[in-house]
């Protein structure tokens, strides 16, 4: 079996006023569907129900692309802000990719390619779960108690 390498590099300025653009894009869209997004970071069950309402109704003239990288950013940003995450660029031999990164263990969420898998088959986004599995993972790897060698791999 062949290992990747991979670069894990923190987001620059540049990539983090991207990343707040698509989230901003989150709130006009929930303001659009009538589901606003209070607050300086967006919680998940606001998104969650923004997802839902999205699948059914749609938006018109709205990217679905568009959708999935407001959803994904905004969730992005509550793992930045309320798990402890941090904003980086992911470099493999496939391409780079924006992702939240924990530490210690190097924990990846990638979070618009996590919305876009869903908006495939049309399925809820469980979000809730996602931010607490990937405390919990954080935690573990702090304390030294996760059932991996040398950390997080989830």
């Amino acid at each position: 079996m062949t290992r990747v390498t991979q670069t894990i590099e923190p987001a620059n300025e540049q990539l983090l006023t991207w990343i707040h653009g698509w989230a901003d894009l989150a709130r006009d869209i929930g303001d659009a569907l009538g589901i606003p997004l209070p607050g300086p970071v967006v919680e998940v069950d606001s998104l969650a129900r923004l997802w839902d309402s999205w699948l059914t109704r749609g938006l018109e003239g709205v990217d679905p692309n568009g959708v999935i990288n407001a959803v994904g950013y905004a969730f992005g940003s509550y793992l930045v802000q309320r798990v402890g995450m941090s904003w980086a660029l992911v470099t493999d031999e496939y391409g780079t990719e924006v992702a939240v990164h924990g530490s210690p263990g190097d924990l990846l969420i990638f979070p618009a390619n996590f919305v876009a898998k869903r908006y495939e088959t049309r399925e809820r986004l469980p979000l809730h779960e996602a931010a607490d599995r990937a405390a919990e993972l954080l935690r573990q790897a702090r304390e030294g108690t996760g059932p991996w060698p040398g950390g997080a791999t989830e």
